[in-house]
């Protein structure tokens, strides 16, 4: 989670003033009682309601966000709204926020549907996926790099795939 929340700090430093102000609306959204912090029960309240309410947010995230305080600060704020606005994935099999590198069902991905099946490494290493439609999976590196390849004239994808 620290890692995510260095992340989140570099963002806010250059990002633009539009977005600053929604990031600041947010914080305003979950701090109900106005004191600049955001307890427990503020943030599952928020969390309950629409757009949030498909997000699996838990007692387990709002501790790491927290580090070990009691309630949540802007930063901490500002980090779950970057793991909002980035599509960070929770876990499909066993539920809990994947914070680093997950795998993604590939014929989810393409599908129209628009539903993801995402893993957590612990998850996709003991094939927890077992009660999932498919078995093809990609990690989030590969996968983006592999989008990478379809924006490339192939000429030039494919010298990059032979090392030359």
């Amino acid at each position: 989670m620290e890692e995510l929340r260095k992340i989140a700090e570099a963002y806010w430093k250059v990002t633009s003033d539009d977005i600053k102000k929604e990031a600041k609306n947010f914080f305003h959204e979950m701090d109900i009682d106005g004191n600049n912090k955001v307890s427990l029960n503020e943030f599952l309240e928020v969390m309950k309601q629409e757009p949030y309410q498909d997000l699996r947010i838990s007692l387990d995230l709002f501790k790491k966000l927290c580090r070990e305080k009691n309630d949540l600060e802007f930063m901490d704020v500002m980090t779950l709204y970057y793991i909002i606005r980035s599509g960070r994935p929770f876990c499909d099999a066993c539920a809990e926020f994947i914070p680093d590198i997950y795998f993604c069902c590939i014929e989810c991905l393409h599908s129209s549907s628009k539903m993801n099946y995402c893993l957590c490494f612990k998850c996709f290493r003991d094939g927890k996926y077992s009660v999932h439609l498919h078995n093809q999976f990609v990690d989030n590196f590969t996968l983006l790099n592999e989008k990478r390849y379809m924006f490339e004239p192939p000429a030039r994808a494919a010298k990059k795939v032979s090392g030359n």
